[in-house]
């Protein structure tokens, strides 16, 4: 019976450094970092600039949203802001190839806060219908 007390006192004691290293790792941290993406609903947005409670980011793919609202709506809005770990980001951007191939919409409301419409941001959106352009947007990628 020592025996096998011994050997499971020594599995646990080789185990403790990797439970240490994993939960070093799970650690989430409070604020993304410059160049960091994150997800919310249907979008992934990638981190721009860094400030104390504040941000930009650029939505650099967006998915499409199968539920039935959504497909019979045929609408997308991106929204002004977004919020992540405490920090209010203002979407500034639409990345490249953004919303590529996404068949479904025929409406994207683009916000007043975006200034830069990446390279091919709507290519393949076939039954895409023109939208107005915010008077903001100072970088337009090619392929629009």
């Amino acid at each position: 019976m020592k025996h096998i007390n011994k050997t499971y006192w020594g599995m646990f004691l080789r185990f403790i450094p990797l439970f240490v290293i994993a939960l070093l790792f799970t650690v989430s941290k409070a604020n993304a970092d410059v160049g960091e993406r994150f997800v919310i609903k249907s979008a992934v947005y990638q981190v721009l600039t860094e400030e104390d409670s504040t941000g930009t980011v650029a939505v650099v793919e967006h998915f499409i949203d199968l539920t039935p609202y959504a497909i019979l709506q045929k609408i997308i809005t991106i929204p002004d802001s977004v919020s992540n770990n405490e920090k209010t980001y203002s979407v500034v951007a639409l990345g490249d190839y953004a919303f590529k191939g996404q068949t479904i919409p025929t409406n994207i409301v683009i916000p007043d806060t975006i200034t830069s419409i990446g390279k091919g941001a709507f290519y393949g959106c076939k039954q895409l219908v023109t939208n107005p352009i915010p008077d903001k947007i100072t970088s337009f990628g090619s392929y629009l």
